[in-house]
C-alpha cells in the first residue's frame, strides 16, 4: 500500500502532516531551483557586462590605432607630395633659366647656313646631308613650343612620381596595419 493509504487509515492528522511535508519537501526543491537561477542569471549578467566592456575597450583602442595610421597617412602623404612639389619647382626654375639663356644667345648666321666658321676669311662649313640621315635639328619644334613641351613633360614626369609615392604611402600602411 502506498504511504497515503496508511495515512488515511490512521487518521487525517497524519494524512495532513504527510501532505505538509510533502509540500515542504517540495517548496524547499522549488526554492532551490528558484536560487540557482537566480545566481545563474547573475553570473550571465556579470559575464554579459564583462563582455560588454571588453568590446568597448577593443573599440576604443581600434579607433584609437584607427586614428593614428591616419595621422601618419597624412603626414606621409603630405612629406611625400612637399617633396614632389619642390622638386618639381626645382625642375621648372632650372628649365625656365636655360630657356632664357637660350633666347639671350645670338640667332645663328643665316648667311651661312652650314653652322660653324662664317668668320671674315674663312667659308662656313657645308650643310649636312638630306635624307633619312638628316640632323634631328633640322625636325625640331619652334622655339615656344618646345619649351611649353618640355614643361608639360616635366609637369608629367612628376605627377606621375607624385601618384607613385602616394600608392606607396598607401601600401606602407596597409602593410604596417595588418
Amino acid at each position: 500500500m502506498s504511504a497515503l493509504a496508511i495515512a488515511l487509515r490512521r487518521g487525517p492528522a497524519v494524512a495532513a502532516l504527510l501532505v505538509v511535508l510533502l509540500l515542504a519537501a517540495l517548496l524547499h526543491v522549488r526554492t532551490g531551483q528558484r536560487d540557482a537561477a537566480r545566481a545563474s542569471l547573475e553570473n550571465v549578467r556579470a559575464e554579459n557586462a564583462l563582455f560588454a566592456e571588453r568590446v568597448r575597450a577593443e573599440s576604443e583602442r581600434a579607433a584609437r590605432r584607427f586614428a593614428d595610421q591616419a595621422r601618419r597617412t597624412e603626414r606621409a602623404q603630405q612629406t611625400a607630395s612637399q617633396e614632389v612639389s619642390r622638386d618639381y619647382q626645382q625642375r621648372i626654375s632650372d628649365l625656365r633659366r636655360r630657356l632664357a639663356a637660350l633666347q639671350l644667345r645670338p640667332a645663328p648666321d643665316r648667311a651661312h647656313p652650314g653652322g660653324a666658321g662664317g668668320g671674315g676669311d674663312l667659308p662656313g662649313l657645308p650643310g649636312a646631308a638630306g635624307g633619312s640621315d638628316a640632323a634631328a635639328g633640322a625636325c625640331r619644334l619652334p622655339f615656344p613650343d618646345a619649351a611649353l613641351a618640355t614643361e608639360q613633360a616635366i609637369r608629367l614626369e612628376e605627377l606621375q612620381r607624385w601618384v607613385r609615392r602616394q600608392q606607396a604611402v598607401g601600401e606602407g600602411v596597409r602593410a604596417s596595419g595588418e
